[in-house]
């Protein structure tokens, strides 16, 4: 069994999935960890995401997600994405479909913009005249992929376990096949 989750950046993926492998009793990996390991080992170091991004750039740190995103080919388990994964130039359609069963969870921009200000605003977002707006703005695109490319969509609820039963239940009725 393989399930990945995709959604805007704070929601919810790694805790949803974590409560999702723990009822499962399958291992849980989240893009951004993994990336974060490939960099690290590769330069010795011990940088977060967020500053990985700012050293590396987006385009290099993209094809570095994209190397994250390929270590999950052919493993089971419940998988979370990079909140851009889905745009990344560099992994394409054959790749996108190695990530079996794909969830999108769904949070309002307000919400994950309020999470993402309680730890601070990622490079993305620093330096902008209206932050929230360009948050907004940058998950246009992403929503739209999201309903593109995952075979379901279910609401983040209001604990991890909750929405985790949720996702549990779309993977479920997704395997029912019509007779």
């Amino acid at each position: 069994m393989k399930i990945t989750l995709c959604g805007i950046k704070h929601a919810g993926k790694t805790s949803a999935g974590k409560a999702l492998a723990k009822k499962l009793d399958l291992p849980f990996a989240d893009t951004d960890d993994i990336l974060q390991d490939l960099y690290n080992k590769q330069h010795n170091t011990s940088l977060s995401v967020r500053e990985i991004f700012r050293t590396l750039g987006s385009d290099a740190f993209r094809q570095l997600e994209a190397e994250a995103i390929r270590t999950l080919a052919g493993k089971q388990g419940v998988f979370a994405l990079g909140g851009g994964a889905l745009s990344n130039p560099y992994v394409n359609a054959k790749e996108r479909k190695l990530l079996g069963f794909l969830c999108a969870l769904n949070i309002s921009n307000r919400t994950a913009y309020e999470r993402i200000e309680a730890e601070g605003l990622p490079p993305f977002l620093q330096e902008k005249k209206n932050p929230f707006r360009t948050f907004c703005e940058s998950n246009t695109e992403r929503r739209r992929l999201f309903r593109q490319f995952a075979a379901a969509s279910v609401s983040a609820g209001p604990t991890p376990e909750d929405t985790a039963r949720k996702i549990l239940n779309a993977y479920k009725k997704s395997q029912t096949k019509d007779c």
